[in-house]
């Protein structure tokens, strides 16, 4: 024997809404604090006969190291970084690593290639859509970045 009692309270029905929906949760927040790497790729310039030999056999001896020169010297390893917001307020330091060589795309020829300064910026609360980098002397300009290449690690194009 099946029983369906149905309860009700005067003047409601089943069917009548509830009053006004519940507000929507706040969506999570997408604001982290986490660790930013990136690198500043550099043209190799300025090269004795000496830097490209050494350069052409670093794959045998293991020494890949490179150093920026010429009109680039003011961003090498030990070279201030800074990460600001859109204003120019300061948010990160850090410095330049130690350079290493890179061949161009599908060459085995380093003389040729970039020299690669790498960066870290330990601890970055990433909250705003846009950032700038600097890197180098006073006078170069600071490069602009979106959240999401700030995520994914921003390459400094310095030409």
């Amino acid at each position: 024997m099946l029983v369906v009692a149905v309860l009700g309270t005067a003047g409601c029905s089943p069917l009548a809404p509830l009053g006004p929906p519940a507000p929507s949760p706040a969506p999570p927040s997408v604001v982290s604090t986490r660790a930013v790497t990136g690198f500043v790729p550099l043209p190799l310039t300025d090269l004795t006969q000496a830097d490209v030999d050494r350069l052409q056999n670093s794959y045998m001896t293991g020494e890949f190291a490179c150093e920026a020169r010429g009109a680039f010297a003011d961003v090498s390893a030990g070279s201030e970084v800074q990460l600001l917001d859109t204003r120019g307020t300061v948010l990160a330091s850090t410095t330049l690593g130690d350079g290493t060589v890179e061949p161009l795309f599908g060459s085995v020829d380093t003389s040729q290639g970039l020299c690669f300064f790498p960066f870290t910026f330990p601890s970055v609360t990433i909250d705003q859509a846009l950032f700038r980098i600097h890197v180098g002397d006073a006078g170069r300009a600071s490069f602009g970045f979106a959240e999401s290449a700030i995520r994914r690690g921003p390459i400094i194009e310095i030409r």
